[in-house]
């Protein structure tokens, strides 16, 4: 499969594991990365060792809403493979269709939007006890993201979204956002199960501008096995 050399595409080939997961994150620190391998098998291998080396959260992504999730993120490391250049899915449709979508000062309403999290999949816990969970705490709606492991906790004046505030697991405040999109969890096919399309009419591209994008080579694998 070949793909067009762009401006934030990169190509590793050398280097035993560790040391590639080291280098990627010494000189990708910040940003949004995506990391292409060619089998699952090797995404995850390779997830565990950059988790580790960088000391962050490495999402995988396998299935669509996994995919989904990824395209409403601004930075994070996230891994997966070819398949999702080759999934026949209309990318731009999908996203538009599986994503709840909310900006500062919508007029919505926490019982309103809770109801629009159920619908996409998520669940009710009252300590936020797995991924894709919420809860209501007076006039402050959180929610526990479903892949890249944040706390969303958004504050309502009445029916006015007031504030939305992003926190890690352990309560530290990350940042303040001006809107923000949750992604539908209903959506488990898997991406090599997907019919394929030509790369080059992937509309997957469109969601790759602000990403810097590695297709790296796992030659290291045959010597496991």
């Amino acid at each position: 499969m070949l793909f067009q050399l762009q401006d934030h595409t990169t190509y590793t080939h050398s280097g035993n594991t560790s040391s590639r997961a080291f280098l990627l994150g010494e000189n990708f620190s910040t940003g949004k990365n995506l990391i292409i391998c060619d089998t699952q098998k090797e995404t995850e291998y390779f997830a565990k060792i950059l988790s580790f080396s960088t000391q962050s959260k490495v999402s995988l992504l396998k299935n669509v809403s996994s995919v989904v999730d990824f395209t409403c993120q601004d930075t994070g490391w996230f891994v997966t493979t070819k398949d999702l250049f080759e999934a026949n899915i209309r990318w731009k449709y999908h996203i538009q269709k599986h994503t709840i979508h909310v900006q500062r000062n919508d007029e919505i309403g926490p019982e309103k939007l809770i109801n629009a999290l159920i619908d996409a999949g998520y669940s009710h816990s009252p300590h936020l006890s797995k991924p894709g969970s919420y809860k209501k705490e007076g006039d402050i709606l959180s929610v526990r993201t479903p892949f890249d492991e944040k706390i969303v906790a958004l504050s309502f004046f009445d029916t006015v979204l007031d504030e939305i505030l992003l926190f890690d697991l352990n309560g530290q405040f990350l940042t303040k956002k001006e809107g923000y999109s949750f992604a539908h969890l209903t959506d488990n096919q898997k991406l090599h199960e997907i019919g394929s399309i030509d790369p080059e009419t992937s509309e997957i591209f469109f969601f790759l501008q602000n990403t810097t994008t590695i297709f790296i080579d796992l030659d290291f694998w045959e010597s496991l096995e």
